[in-house]
């Protein structure tokens, strides 16, 4: 997408998190990491390691190149990456190139270990934004989107109601919630536990406006029953994901 301004966005569960100021960027592609459980090595420097994805993220044709590139000091211990990485985007489209800092404490959903998520139009217009992962919790993942910018940078693309980040969680006793994409832009899906014998189970549907801004279009709750240890309906365990196209079903 073309970002020409900025909403945030819609978080159930905060996890505590550092981001460093994005200098200028560009967006980002393709998936290419697999997914699936595999134990990693302990305690070693991914300082200098390289991920590599393609994806169409300016608006103007052609799949740009993303790199991310691990920088000093960055270390891998069990599955959890900390440090800081380089994202930086080469246009497929004209001459140039676009740069982000991000740092990360992240626990990845993808083997080999890597903070890419994946590439997806969040609002619907434009080029594609670039997910990455950089922080995890008690049963939470948060994710930070890049969106290119007009005048050339990739900056952080919020979620709607002014967060930067676009968190996960999955706790039965805190709540759930996650997002899901549309054809319009994003819903918001969150079941809330009450402490009672029922729970609210809420919707709420967003799209890009003219602004830049992100506008609620809907927004559904129903009061919905918990059994005997406290849980929501079933279908509500789907809520506890990040649903777009070019990303993982699984998240958390």
């Amino acid at each position: 997408m073309t970002l020409t301004g900025f909403a945030t966005g819609f978080v159930s569960t905060l996890v505590g998190v550092v981001l460093l100021p994005a200098a200028t960027i560009t967006a980002a592609g393709a998936d290419r990491a697999v997914l699936h459980d595999e134990p990693m090595a302990a305690g070693r420097s991914l300082a200098g390691e390289q991920w590599h994805y393609r994806a169409q993220v300016d608006g103007r044709g052609g799949k740009d190149r993303i790199t991310i590139t691990a920088q000093p000091g960055f270390t891998l211990d069990n599955g959890f990456g900390l440090g800081q990485v380089l994202l930086h985007v080469d246009f497929a489209g004209h001459r140039g190139f676009a740069e982000a800092w991000q740092d990360v404490s992240y626990y990845s959903v993808r083997t080999p270990w890597t903070p890419w998520l994946g590439a997806t139009n969040l609002d619907r217009v434009g080029g594609k934004e670039i997910v990455l992962g950089f922080s995890t919790g008690a049963h939470a993942q948060g994710f930070i989107a890049y969106a290119y910018r007009s005048d050339g940078e990739l900056l952080p693309f919020r979620a709607p109601r002014r967060s930067d980040s676009w968190f996960v969680n999955s706790s039965w006793g805190t709540g759930t919630s996650g997002w899901k994409c549309t054809r319009r832009g994003v819903q918001a899906r969150a079941v809330s536990a009450s402490g009672g014998s029922t729970a609210r189970a809420k919707v709420i549907s967003y799209a890009m406006g003219g602004n830049g801004e992100w506008r609620r279009t809907k927004r559904v709750v129903r009061t919905v029953a918990v059994d005997s240890q406290g849980n929501p309906p079933a279908y509500t365990a789907t809520f506890a994901r990040f649903a777009c196209p070019g990303l993982p079903k699984a998240v958390l």
